[in-house]
């Protein structure tokens, strides 16, 4: 994933690594601005991998004190969807949070062409 800002129309765009860099809303070429995941990515990933051991693991090691709480197919089924769910929300607020801090990035990085 990469965040692209054009300066032509001030708009921030989520890319696949392939895409080119162009601006969804005008076409113009967009620039690439850096910025770094915040807590809610890794907090929302981690959720999800500490959910995912929660449920797999009391499958391989006997004696967890939580093995009862996913000892079938359905109690597994019920933990899975707020882990899926809350790391879903945390991620997608990352990318909120990313994509404003790209834009004021791509407005203090390219200020003359911002102005044009």
């Amino acid at each position: 994933m990469k965040l692209v800002f054009c300066p032509s129309c001030h708009t921030v765009g989520v890319k696949a690594r392939v895409e080119r860099n162009r601006c969804e809303a005008c076409g113009k070429e967009a620039r690439l601005v850096r910025v770094a995941y915040p807590w809610q990515y890794w907090l929302g990933v981690g959720l999800v991998f500490g959910g995912a051991m929660f449920l797999l693991v009391p499958q391989f090691v006997a004696g967890l004190p939580w093995e009862p709480l996913v000892g079938t197919l359905s109690l597994r089924l019920v933990w899975l969807v707020p882990f899926i769910g809350v790391g879903l929300y945390l991620t997608n607020w990352a990318v909120r949070v990313m994509k404003d801090r790209a834009l004021e990035r791509g407005l203090e990085l390219y200020p003359e062409e911002a102005k044009a």
